[in-house]
């Protein structure tokens, strides 16, 4: 393949959980390695509607079964064929492991079989109609990956458009598999992806600083000043429109009145104008979707006029968790002292990798998680089951009824009706104080000038590694 000079190489920074596993995803990294690595049965096309992937066509039978067939031909990086019983492997392996990650297909499953080497059936306990299937796997957690004979994952071979082909304690190296579905030689032939070092990474002006990098993700909350250089040294960016809510995420100890009184209380009493002092690049917000996705809720509002500070906070410092990789030392600075005006005492901040926040947010003790959070807009049940029902869910496991509701509305069938049950459980959890939506931004990708990002369409959650292409005789 030729040496690291000559490759077509992207080199790239992103706190990316370990060990890798595309199954489960904690940040938008380890949504970018699932894509990488793993093929779905069934994906969304450019105009939004699910399209064939590993699976090439797929039926109904008797009503309560999804028989999906594998492409003709299909193979693993390697080279080696891919049957059903693989496929089967990866499902099972992944339902056993992560229940609560993947309940809302675990759910609807009496069992997976094979009824031979290129069919693969979803025996259901509703029927199909009721199921949205289809739209479930398409998600990255349920791409189709490789187990050996005890149960691990070799991420080695892969039905993706790469393989792990080096890997160490915080460098991976992901090479070109030729034998993907949409494999051609306009790809990179190699990413290299490096876990950022220390707890006070930024990737905004990333690519200023360190002549290794020449592709990196950050938000369209980007000092004026860095703009102003890349804008000068003539790096390609790629803008989505406003993809991610920036927010206050409820520590997982504080699902109880105290809690949800904090944040009503800093929902009613905060001053938007405050928090984002000298900041540009995002969109104030009090609810979690922007305009223009499905579950938005154009009569949002939410009654906090008897809402006063718990006599707790009164006492004590409100405890912050944030990353600065999401979270600028301008946006904290203007968080900090809004915090303080609001409550009277300065806030206990605790700042960590991005890398750890699962295992924060999972075993940690403190109040409030400043970040950010995806806002994927063709599967609303998708998005909606991430939010609720993951292992460490976005709404954090109270005496709100909010899982049931969704498997509720996950039964009815008019997609419109569906979609607005699911807006209301969204509503409700946000005026009861379970979480607060701060700001919408977006989507910011930065390379060298030798990358071409023309090829990555902006419905992309994020730049799909595959997309990326190299300018005419870059190396």
């Amino acid at each position: 393949m030729g040496n690291s000079q000559t490759l077509r190489q992207v080199r790239t920074y992103m706190p990316y959980s370990v060990p890798i596993d595309p199954v489960k995803m904690v940040t938008i990294p380890d949504m970018n390695l699932s894509y990488a690595l793993a093929g779905t049965l069934v994906e969304w096309d450019k105009h939004k509607e699910i399209s064939s992937a590993v699976a090439s066509h797929w039926e109904v039978i008797d009503g309560k079964i999804y028989r999906f067939h594998i492409r003709s031909g299909l193979k693993w990086s390697d080279g080696s064929r891919v049957v059903s019983s693989q496929v089967k492997a990866s499902f099972d392996r992944a339902l056993k492991k992560y229940p609560a990650d993947l309940r809302s297909l675990g759910n609807l499953l009496v069992e997976i079989r094979c009824p031979s080497d290129e069919a693969i059936d979803f025996v259901l306990n509703v029927k199909a109609s009721e199921a949205n299937i289809l739209g479930k796997l398409t998600e990255p957690n349920y791409g189709i990956l490789k187990v050996n004979g005890a149960g691990d994952l070799d991420l080695s071979v892969t039905t993706g458009p790469f393989y792990i082909s080096k890997q160490s304690t915080n460098e991976v190296t992901l090479a070109r598999n030729t034998n993907w579905i949409k494999a051609n030689t306009d790809m990179p032939e190699e990413v290299i992806i490096r876990r950022p070092g220390g707890d006070d990474f930024s990737s905004e002006s990333i690519l200023i600083k360190d002549p290794w990098a020449n592709m990196i993700e950050t938000s369209s909350m980007i000092n004026a000043d860095v703009v102003a250089q890349y804008e000068k040294g003539h790096f390609q960016i790629w803008k989505r429109p406003l993809d991610k809510m920036g927010l206050f995420q409820m520590g997982h100890t504080r699902a109880n009145p105290t809690g949800f009184g904090l944040f009503r209380y800093l929902r009613k009493t905060m001053k938007k104008e405050n928090l984002f002092r000298g900041l540009s690049g995002f969109e104030t917000t009090d609810q979690a979707f922007p305009r223009g996705y499905q579950l938005h809720d154009s009569k949002f509002k939410c009654d906090d006029s008897e809402v006063k500070l718990p006599d707790e906070y009164k006492s004590r410092p409100v405890k912050l968790v944030l990353s600065p990789a999401r979270i600028s030392k301008a946006l904290q600075a203007n968080i900090e002292a809004e915090i303080e005006r609001v409550t009277g005492i300065k806030p206990a901040v605790t700042s960590i990798p991005l890398q750890d926040v699962g295992k924060v947010k999972k075993f940690g003790d403190y109040d409030i998680y400043a970040g950010t959070m995806g806002m994927a807009d063709p599967d609303p049940e998708g998005i909606m089951s991430y939010y609720f029902e993951g292992e460490t869910p976005l709404v954090p496991r109270s005496s709100e009824n909010f899982v049931a509701r969704l498997d509720q509305a996950r039964k009815e069938q008019n997609k419109d009706k569906r979609t607005q049950a699911m807006t209301a459980i969204m509503t409700d959890a946000t005026c009861k104080g379970h979480l607060l939506p701060l700001y919408h931004v977006s989507t910011v990708g930065i390379g060298r000038p030798e990358l071409d990002f023309s090829g990555v369409p902006l419905t992309d959650e994020s730049i799909t590694l595959s997309k990326i292409r190299f300018k005419t005789g870059a190396k």
